[in-house]
Parts: structure tokens; C-alpha cells; sequence
């Protein structure tokens, strides 16, 4: 058995812990629990393509599973996108899975698309087949339209929660499609290489990022180490003023009366500058907002 096994092995056995405590700890979504299903699932088909047990038939069968799994694996974000963000609807979910399912027959019944499978010396990788190019061209197109999806999630958002879970995925997709797309360049350069040796890292990197924005006790937002971001530059001059008043340099209804104003202020550009729109976030009539306004001289 090939000592690339070994983090393989231990990315499983991670994704099988966020699996139990995801489960017993808090409730998460069932798009979730899927998602982490189908990741363990493809984890272990990494594993299995390092067992040197496995060769001719058997490693073709392992490699055909490994290439469906993977799809099932870009669906199964899709969907848990779809349970963050309120416009992608029914029909568009059916014709995700309609498109899945025919391309996964394809690789399990044709050599159209895996033709085999060869040996690299410390594991076997897949024969390429004619219409190899249409399963990287699915792949390409999903962590195409994945970012694009959140990005329209997060400026459409109508809470603060879907902004921070959007955020989130945003966050945790950026290693997992790098690998893919390192993958699929290497292999058209030419280069042989096995993804089994680089996607666990990567998806386990993925699941317990996601597993933090699941995790509603332990919400934090992200945000505030974005770079330009209002919440990093609001969470920066209140700490600012939080400075100044531990080292006595400010006096207590000072520093109340400007992190009062800069919390007000935080909502108002936040919203364009729209007052009805702050008042409505800030859960008070617009009269009590100008009132405010007045009172900690913020220009409207």
C-alpha cells in the first residue's frame, strides 16, 4: 500500500468527524448532511485508488465511481447553495440533477468518457476517454457559475445571517476549485497526475470552513478581515476607541457616544444612505433615526 495513502486516510476520517458533529452538537441543513456524505464517499475513493489490491477491473470500476462522486460532489454545493440563496428554483435543481445523472451514466456504461484505468507506480489513474473533455467541461462550468451564484446571493441578501453564510462558502470554495483547476491544467499540459493525491486536503479544508457557518452558536463574520470591507473599518475604529478608553485617554460617556455614532453610521452606508431603509434595519421609526442623527451630529 502507497504511503500517499496516509492523507487520504486522515482527510476520511475528518470528514467522517464533521459528519458526527454536525449531527449531535446542532441541527444543520440536510443539504449539508448530504454535501458531507458525498464528500466522505469520494474521500474514500481516494483511499481505495492508493490499495494496491485494487488493479485491472477493479481499479477501472473505483475510477468510475471516483469521476461520478465527483460530479455528485459539485451538485451537491450547488444545492446547499440553493438552500442559502432564495432565486435558484425547482426547475433549475432538476435540470442540475438531470444533467449529472445523464453525463454519470455516460461514465459508468461508455468508455467515453474514463476508458480504463493505468498504473502511475504509487497509484492507477484513469484512461482518458473520446469525450473526456465533456466531464472537465461540466466541472469548469460549475466553478463557473458556483462564485457567481454566491456573489448574487450576498448583494440580494434581505438578513444578515445569508451575507455571512454566503461569505463563508465563498471563502471555502476558493481552495477546493484551485485544486480542480491545477488538476485539469497539469492534465492538459500533458503531465499525469492523480487527484486522489491533492482533493482531500482541499475538500476536508472546505467541509470544516463550511462547518463553522452551520454551526449558529458559533457565528462569527468574516467580513471584518475583509480588506476595504465597512465591517473590518468598523470593527477597527471601535476598537480604536476601546484602546483609547483602557488606557484612560477617553472618558466613559465619550467613548459611548462614539461607538454609538459609529454603529448608526455602519447601517446608514451600509444602505446606500437611505433612511427608511436604516430605520427599517435598525428596527425603529425613521422619526427616532433623524432624532439620532441630531443628537450624534450625523450628517444626512
Amino acid at each position: 500500500m502507497s504511503i500517499f495513502v496516509v492523507p487520504a486516510l486522515v482527510a476520511l476520517i475528518i470528514k467522517l468527524g464533521v459528519m458526527f458533529v454536525s449531527r449531535t452538537t446542532f441541527m444543520s441543513s440536510p443539504y449539508f448532511g448530504f454535501m458531507v456524505l458525498v464528500f466522505a464517499c469520494h474521500n474514500l475513493c481516494e483511499v481505495l485508488v492508493f490499495w494496491e489490491y485494487f488493479h485491472g477491473d477493479k481499479a477501472e470500476y473505483v475510477l468510475r465511481s471516483y469521476y461520478v462522486i465527483s460530479l455528485v460532489s459539485l451538485l451537491s454545493i450547488a444545492l446547499y447553495i440553493s438552500s442559502i440563496v432564495d432565486f435558484i428554483g425547482a426547475p433549475i435543481k432538476r435540470l442540475l440533477v438531470s444533467l449529472v445523472s445523464f453525463v454519470s451514466l455516460f461514465i459508468i456504461f461508455s468508455d467515453s468518457i474514463v476508458a480504463g484505468s493505468r498504473s502511475l507506480g504509487y497509484v492507477f489513474t484513469a484512461v482518458r476517454g473520446e469525450y473526456y473533455g465533456v466531464f472537465q467541461l461540466l466541472s469548469l462550468a460549475f466553478m463557473g457559475l458556483l462564485p457567481f451564484v454566491l456573489y448574487r446571493g450576498y448583494v440580494r441578501a434581505q438578513n444578515h445571517n445569508t451575507q455571512i453564510r454566503c461569505a463563508f462558502m465563498g471563502m471555502a470554495l476558493v481552495p477546493h476549485f484551485l485544486s480542480v483547476i491545477l488538476v485539469i491544467l497539469i492534465m492538459n499540459l500533458g503531465f499525469q497526475v492523480n487527484g486522489a493525491a491533492i482533493f482531500p486536503f482541499a475538500t476536508t479544508l472546505f467541509l470544516v470552513i463550511i462547518l463553522a457557518s452551520e454551526n449558529q452558536h458559533k457565528l462569527t463574520d468574516i467580513r471584518r478581515f475583509i480588506p476595504f470591507s465597512h465591517e473590518r473599518r468598523t470593527s477597527n475604529e471601535i476598537m480604536d476607541i476601546y484602546s483609547k478608553y483602557a488606557r484612560d485617554q477617553q472618558s466613559y460617556r465619550e467613548a459611548i457616544s462614539e461607538i454609538e455614532k459609529l454603529l448608526v453610521t455602519h447601517k446608514y452606508d451600509k444602505t446606500g444612505r437611505n433612511a427608511s431603509s436604516t430605520a427599517e434595519l435598525m428596527g425603529m421609526p425613521r422619526s427616532s433615526l433623524y432624532s439620532l442623527f441630531n443628537r450624534l451630529k450625523i450628517k444626512k
